[in-house]
């Protein structure tokens, strides 16, 4: 009889706590903030010995607006994880050196201008500026013999550029076409909103 009288008792505390861990299991919906807040990871780049990889990873940061990226390095079986930059702006596109001691990548810090190119050792530590172009610099490369990076940059502004640029007078004239040929057609149909427009350019047209 005593073990009647305790067994709803326990069979209570039991469903009680079965039903407590159901509902403590249960999954809570993913919201925006969360996504944005998921880490991207981009620009995978194997050493040359086929040991590390590189990659960039880029978070959320609430305070500046943006996603900021900063440079990792790894083992290739996932252990040793560890972050190579972290400049205020942040860093992307590494690149190994072919012997592996060093990684190139591009950023935009301190006094720079423009995003320029820098060096920092496999090993880490205090990455140093190495280009100082004047203008944004794209598309890093070593060549064979690591004493060379390529890389793509715009041609700077010549002085009489930057004059007008300074003082907003770098407007130009611009002549349209008066022939009835099929490229002014083609513009024509991307805007159908503006029937005026069209009218007008077909009266042109026609006249001619």
């Amino acid at each position: 009889m005593v073990h009647l009288r305790y067994t709803p008792i326990i069979l209570g505390i039991f469903f009680l706590s079965i039903s407590h861990g159901t509902f403590s299991q249960e999954k809570k919906p993913m919201t925006m903030i969360d996504l944005l807040n998921v880490p991207g990871v981009s620009s995978p780049q194997l050493s040359p010995d086929g040991r590390q990889l590189l990659y960039v990873r880029s978070e959320a940061d609430w305070k500046k607006n943006k996603r900021v990226n900063h440079i990792w390095r790894m083992d290739v079986d996932g252990t040793n994880e560890i972050q190579l930059t972290n400049g205020q702006d942040g860093e992307n596109s590494p690149r190994w050196s072919p012997d592996g001691k060093w990684i190139a990548f591009l950023a935009k810090r301190g006094e720079d201008e423009e995003t320029q190119i820098y060096l920092i050792r496999n090993e880490g530590g205090e990455a140093k500026r190495l280009s100082k172009h004047e203008t944004s610099v794209s598309s890093i490369n070593w060549s064979v013999s690591d004493t060379i990076i390529y890389y793509l940059a715009s041609d700077p502004k010549t002085k009489e550029e930057k004059e007008k640029e300074k003082k907003k007078d770098d407007v130009f004239a611009y002549e349209r076409c008066k022939e009835q040929c099929d490229q002014c057609k083609e513009v024509v149909r991307h805007e159908p909103q503006d029937l005026g427009f069209r009218r007008e350019l077909d009266n042109e047209t026609n006249e001619d």
